[in-house]
């Protein structure tokens, strides 16, 4: 059944501005079968290859991209950092746990688990999630296909679930693979090491939101953006953003840009549907502008932001936030503060002065 972009996102009506749209969606119609309405699009990655941007996050050395071979240390100081690639002394080989939300057929989420078990050494749990029921038996079905033709990539789970208009049964989902540590298939083993120890937040205070101190190592969210914020509202798309910031210690967004937005509104013209009446009207001309700001790092609880740069020869960028942990900070003296005003900084020193001199 196709939803209409009516549905709020739970916080209130007035979230999405879901009063001012009443239109029933033909679910039988060549617009909502391809996509046009809500970015379900069924071929996907026969358009927009997931090899490409998985090459350009991890700094692959790629034929298909050359921006992997000209951003390969950048992006390795990124996400190697992040994830500690194998050279963690406290990981003491525990899974690294990603979430991928909007993954379609779930072949770059597939890929991206291969990538990461692969330069981690560790074990990998993925875990896809897509409001659209067909394109997860998809996965699902694939994901079968392909360990019986290439070999496992990690345990990868699959579930159909509206991040947006059904966040309670998400949340669910969400805690259940990460309380069975990636194990969605069964495994009661508890014996597997756990994090015991979750990140400070900016201010150094221990972090723990709704009582979890178990979060994903990496959630990634690719070409999903726009469309939460065209079907929902800019008040949907913050408090998805936000959502997304709380179960992670590393985010990546590859938010569309202006570009994608006239598009999309071309195409549902094309379809003989009126945008205007089907798409939420938004101040900020693209998703790009938003993610980019520095309050939303800071409103994130995120003390690091990059952009990658383009990810593909669509042009859209590739941004990471994650968190840095206390020991960190204090090794490299304090660097995470040069974002922060003057007054700030002076601050922030002075109180780790006297933080040194009680300890000592």
């Amino acid at each position: 059944m196709v939803k209409s972009p009516s549905l709020a996102h739970g916080d209130s009506k007035a979230d999405t501005g879901s009063e001012r749209l009443s239109s029933v969606i033909p679910k039988h119609s060549f617009a909502v079968q391809g996509g046009h309405f809500n970015g379900n699009f069924p071929h996907y990655y026969s358009f927009h290859p997931f090899e490409s941007r998985v090459a350009a996050l991890l700094g692959i050395p790629s034929t298909c991209d050359r921006l992997a071979l000209e951003k390969q240390d950048k992006n390795e100081a990124a996400l190697a950092s992040i994830l500690k690639y194998g050279n963690n002394k406290n990981d003491g080989g525990k899974r690294l746990l990603i979430a991928d939300w909007g993954c379609n057929t779930g072949r770059l989420t597939r890929e991206l688990c291969r990538r990461l078990r692969d330069l981690s050494h560790r074990p990998v749990a993925g875990l896809g999630l897509d409001f659209d029921e067909n394109l997860i038996n998809r996965a699902k079905e694939e994901s079968v296909e392909e360990e019986e033709k290439e070999g496992e990539c990690g345990d990868v789970s699959f579930a159909a679930v509206d991040l947006v208009t059904d966040w309670a049964r998400a949340e669910e989902i969400m805690r259940a693979f990460l309380d069975k540590d990636g194990d969605l298939r069964g495994n009661d083993d508890d014996s597997r090491p756990r994090d015991s120890n979750p990140l400070g937040s900016v201010d150094g205070r221990e972090e723990i939101r709704q009582g979890r101190t178990i979060k994903f190592d990496l959630l990634t969210i690719f070409s999903t953006t726009m469309w939460i914020h065209l079907v929902h509202g800019e008040n949907a798309l913050e408090t998805f953003l936000r959502r997304a910031a709380e179960w992670t210690h590393c985010l990546v967004l590859e938010p569309q840009t202006q570009k994608s937005y006239k598009a999309a509104r071309k195409r549902l013209k094309r379809a003989g549907f009126d945008p205007a009446v089907y798409f939420q009207p938004v101040t900020v001309a693209d998703t790009s502008s938003m993610v980019m700001r520095e309050s939303g790092k800071r409103e994130w609880g995120f003390t690091k932001a990059i952009n990658l740069g383009a990810s593909s020869a669509w042009g859209r960028e590739l941004f990471v936030y994650y968190r840095k942990e206390r020991h960190e900070e204090e090794e490299e003296g304090g660097s995470d503060i040069g974002d922060a005003s003057k007054k700030e900084r002076t601050r922030i020193k002075d109180d780790r002065g006297r933080k040194r001199k009680s300890e000592g």
